[in-house]
């Protein structure tokens, strides 16, 4: 069944880029801290050509990630598509929404980018931000190295798919949180 999101992203090449041009959208909107459409299209403008229906696209994550009553989800690859595949477009879209965050991040006023702070030290008593965590996170799911394994048996393929299914839910649990920490007042 092909969503709103499919159509909007019908021009990519394949799943992979559709979850990276997915996660740019979606880093944009919540850097920007803004529900502002034109202010999403004018990140991905510096991010994208003109091949993209941007203003849609921006329309369509700004409604997604303010719906309190839809339950987010980053583009990515049906359950029935291999493993691996899953995994690199969940590292793309890792990848994309970090580009996105730091082009809205980086057009938010000077004062209201104050507070984001480097993650603290491992093992030191100085408090962490969660953004700088989370982006930490994220950055490392970017780095991901989705290899190809013969699993041998059931057990350690069912395992694999369940830390995928637990990073794809970390995942939609960090937008929400990054959403409402970077929102700008209204």
């Amino acid at each position: 069944m092909e969503t709103e999101l499919d159509h909007l992203l019908e021009d990519e090449a394949d799943d992979v880029s559709k979850a990276y041009v997915h996660g740019v959208a979606v880093g944009a909107t919540v850097g920007l801290g803004d529900s502002d459409p034109l202010a999403v299209d004018a990140s991905l403008k510096r991010v994208f050509d003109d091949t993209l229906d941007r203003v849609s696209l921006s329309v369509f994550v700004v409604g997604t990630l303010d719906d309190v009553s839809s339950l987010f989800e980053p583009a990515l690859p049906d359950e029935d598509a291999d493993l691996e595949e899953r995994l690199l477009a969940l590292k793309e879209w890792a990848s994309g929404f970090l580009a996105g965050f730091a082009d809205g991040f980086g057009q938010r006023d000077p004062a209201e980018r104050m507070g984001v702070t480097e993650p603290a030290e491992v093992g030191s008593d100085e408090e962490k931000d969660p953004t700088a965590e989370i982006l930490g996170d994220l950055v490392a799911l970017a780095e991901l190295d989705p290899v190809e394994s013969d699993y041998e048996d059931d057990d350690r393929s069912a395992d694999a798919e369940a830390d995928y299914v637990e990073l794809v839910e970390y995942v939609r649990a960090t937008v929400h949180v990054l959403r409402e920490e970077r929102r700008v007042a209204e």
